[in-house]
C-alpha cells in the first residue's frame, strides 16, 4: 500500500525564512526513517465488519530540532491509511498529539472500532492550551461521569450477591434433605465454596463502596 504523509507545519516561535527553510530540510532528513523503531501498535476491528482489521502503529519520537519534533505514526485499513507525523515541542508532546492524530483519524471515518471493550481504547486528551480553569472544569466533569458510572456498578455487584445468596439459600435448603451421605457432603462442599466467595464478594464491595463515598469530585 502506497504511503501517504500527512505533515502538521504548525510553528512555536516565529522563524525567519533562513530558519523555517533549514527546519524543513531537517524534518526531510528525519521523515527519511519512515516509522522507524515501533514503540506501540493496536490492531482494531470494525464493529459491523469483523472480519476487516485495522492496524495503528506508533514510531519513536525523532528530534528535529531543540524545539522541534516529529512522531510517525502509522494506519492501515482506512481510507487515510499511510504514514503521518505528529510534531511537538519535545518528544512527549508529540506523542500525545500522535495518539490524538490516530484518534481524530479513526474518528474521521465515521465507523466505530472494537479493541477489547466497546471501543477502539484511544482516550480523547483534556486540552490544555485552553487555560487552566478549563482544563479543571474538565477534569471534573470527567471525575464525576466516572463516579456515576463506578456506583451504577457497585449497585450491579450488589444486586447480583444478592441473587447468589438467594441461591445459596435454596442449595443449603436441598442439602439438609438429601439423605444419601456421599451427595450430601458434595453439596456441603459445594456450600462451603459459595459461602467463601460470597464473604469475599461482599468484603470487596464493602471496601468499593467506602472508597466511592470518600470519592469528592
Amino acid at each position: 500500500m502506497k504511503k501517504r504523509v500527512a505533515t502538521n507545519t504548525m510553528t512555536f516561535r516565529s522563524r525567519s525564512s533562513a530558519e523555517m527553510k533549514a527546519m524543513y530540510k531537517a524534518e526531510r532528513r528525519v521523515k527519511k526513517a519512515g516509522l522507524g523503531r515501533v514503540i506501540a501498535s493496536r490492531l482494531l476491528t470494525e464493529e459491523n465488519a469483523r472480519d476487516h482489521k485495522i492496524t495503528v502503529a506508533i514510531g519513536a519520537p525523532r528530534r528535529v530540532q531543540a524545539d522541534h519534533w516529529l512522531c510517525p505514526y502509522f494506519i492501515e485499513g482506512i481510507v487515510e491509511s499511510g504514514l503521518h507525523y505528529a510534531i511537538g515541542v519535545d518528544a512527549l508532546q508529540a506523542l500525545v498529539l500522535a495518539l490524538a492524530g490516530i484518534r481524530w483519524h479513526l474518528g474521521n471515518t465515521g465507523r466505530d472500532f472494537i479493541w477489547f471493550a466497546g471501543d477502539h481504547g484511544i482516550p480523547r486528551q483534556v486540552p490544555t492550551g485552553l487555560g487552566k480553569n478549563f482544563q479543571q472544569r474538565i477534569e471534573r466533569a470527567i471525575e464525576r461521569e466516572s463516579k456515576r458510572v463506578f456506583v451504577g456498578r457497585m449497585r450491579a455487584r450488589k444486586r447480583e450477591i444478592a441473587s447468589s445468596e438467594a441461591r445459596l439459600k435454596a442449595l443449603k435448603k436441598g442439602a439438609s434433605r438429601w439423605k444419601e451421605p456421599a451427595g450430601k457432603a458434595n453439596l456441603k462442599a459445594e456450600v462451603a465454596r459459595q459461602e467463601a466467595r460470597i464473604k469475599a464478594a461482599k468484603k470487596h464491595t464493602t471496601k468499593w463502596e467506602a472508597e466511592l463515598k470518600k470519592w469528592k469530585p
